[in-house]
């Protein structure tokens, strides 16, 4: 719904999953995703960005990482579950912009 938005501001989203590929891509077509879907299943990029917790079920939290032009993280939310959070992911594209 809002990402024509992030391609405003070139930003590219990709989203990560513990899933095995072939889940991932039921749960894509369910939901008819248009994002990339990166299946992490040896919890490799979760535990490289902390943002992995082996008490929960689903072992990677809900994390949004903005990344800059320099592979710098420019900006950071965990455990995400805010209605307004895309307008804070928003926000912080315009300010690093300039």
């Amino acid at each position: 719904e809002h990402l024509w938005r992030f391609g405003s501001l070139d930003a590219q989203i990709v989203c990560v999953t513990s899933e095995t590929p072939q889940r991932a891509e039921r749960f894509v077509k369910k939901y008819g995703l248009s994002i990339p879907l990166l299946c992490d299943t040896r919890l490799e990029v979760a535990r490289l960005l902390d943002a992995f917790d082996p008490s929960r079920a689903d072992p990677i939290r809900r994390t949004t990482i903005i990344v800059d032009p320099d592979g710098l993280i420019a900006a950071r939310w965990d455990e995400v579950d805010d209605p307004e959070h895309v307008e804070q992911i928003l926000i912080a594209l315009e300010i690093l912009r300039g």
